[in-house]
């Protein structure tokens, strides 16, 4: 027995999480939605922000 839960989003827009119960399946196509639009994008939610740091010394 296959359960297809349907996640409401479209290809420009974010799934929205309509149920609780459906957390698991909504967090797999947001990651999808959001390393579809920029994988960098995701890498900045999981790992945060690099900052590049220039000394003055370097300048």
């Amino acid at each position: 027995m296959v359960i297809i839960y349907k996640v409401s989003g479209t290809v420009n827009k974010p799934p929205q999480l309509i149920k609780v119960s459906q957390y698991v399946v909504w967090k797999e196509e947001f990651e999808a939605f959001v390393q579809s639009e920029d994988s960098r994008m995701w890498s900045c939610m999981i790992d945060g922000q690099l900052l590049h740091v220039v000394l003055m010394e370097e300048l």
